[in-house]
């Protein structure tokens, strides 16, 4: 058995915000003039993120630090676990670009936040760590990120994405996919990915490189590459920091990942350790509890709320934070 402590530590960063803080609403209130991809289900809280540093006192024992990036906000719970360091945004990000709405800044940012570790797992507060994880699931013993090297053919169908659409443009500009392929072949072609490996076959006949296969999971990263990309690309970074808000012509975090898997710099991993759970109403809520309870192959899960009336919403986070209680109490 590989030895599961690898002799580099690896911190782990997660974003938060409080959508109920009347301060915070007030300030976001002088700023915003575009809904279209802000809308109030990615600020609301489901009222479950004391489980999420439950579970990770749990299933992670062996994470360095634990970084909570906020908006000088404080939880409405107590932390006692003394590896968490809370960060202000203004912290780690030019005051210049401050106040800031925008997952993206506040993610690309990262390579500027001091004391966070090379190796990192970046995740945000609607991700569960739900079984026992090990260093080696995330980075392998050489240090590169584990993710999943599997292509696709992008498809616009909504204004969110473009912003994968405008890390391709950059991507493609750096990168010829037949090269990549030809020098990380079994990496890009991998027996872990499965039936995944056909979504790259279908993207060969086209010379670029067409999108990426999106796990919305916790990603290892790579600090030094934050850092890479920010130092040789200033004006990409800078136009992409003047966004208070989350916009169609952003770049995201998923770009520093992709130029791992385009460079080589990762390891490949199994796309069936991780699922998303869409919940529309409490009847989804059911499929929770089908993951939790019975799934013994997945390890982290993404609570994905979709737009709702305040009373189904009220109805959710009442049935989710029970669920989380019994479950974490077994």
């Amino acid at each position: 058995m590989v030895n599961n402590y690898l002799d580099f530590p690896v911190d782990l960063v997660v974003t938060w915000v409080d959508g109920n803080d009347k301060r915070w609403l007030e300030k976001k209130k002088q700023y915003i003039n575009d809904l279209s991809l802000n809308e109030e289900n990615r600020y609301r809280d489901l009222g479950i993120f004391q489980y999420w540093f439950q579970l990770v006192e749990k299933n992670l024992p062996w994470i360095n630090h634990i970084f909570v990036i906020t908006d000088n906000q404080t939880l409405p719970f107590e932390i006692t676990n003394n590896k968490v360091i809370f960060i202000n945004h203004s912290d780690y990000i030019d005051k210049k670009y401050l106040p800031t709405f925008n997952s993206n800044v506040i993610e690309m940012s990262l390579g500027q936040l001091e004391g966070l570790s090379e190796h990192f797992i970046l995740s945000n507060d609607d991700m569960f760590f739900i079984k026992k994880t090990e260093k080696i699931d995330f980075f392998s013993i050489n240090g590169n990120p584990k993710d999943i090297g599997v292509f696709n053919i992008l498809q616009p169908t909504d204004s969110f994405t473009k912003i994968p659409f405008n890390n391709l443009v950059f991507l493609n500009k750096h990168f010829k996919k037949s090269n990549v392929i030809k020098r990380n072949f079994n990496k890009i072609f991998n027996t872990m990915y499965g039936l995944r490996n056909l979504q790259t076959l279908l993207t060969l006949p086209y010379g670029s490189i067409t999108g990426f296969y999106e796990h919305h999971q916790p990603y290892a990263h790579l600090k030094s590459t934050f850092i890479k990309l920010q130092t040789e690309y200033p004006n990409m970074f800078a136009e992409q920091f003047t966004h208070r808000f989350r916009t169609s012509d952003d770049i995201s975090q998923w770009l520093v990942r992709e130029w791992n898997i385009l460079s080589g710099h990762f390891d490949p991993k199994s796309p069936r350790d991780g699922k998303v759970i869409t919940i529309t109403s409490s009847k989804d809520l059911e499929e929770l509890k089908a993951v939790l309870e019975k799934n013994k192959k997945i390890k982290t899960i993404v609570i994905n709320d979709k737009e709702m009336n305040l009373s189904d919403f009220r109805k959710v986070k009442a049935d989710l934070i029970s669920i989380f209680n019994d479950w974490i109490r077994l």
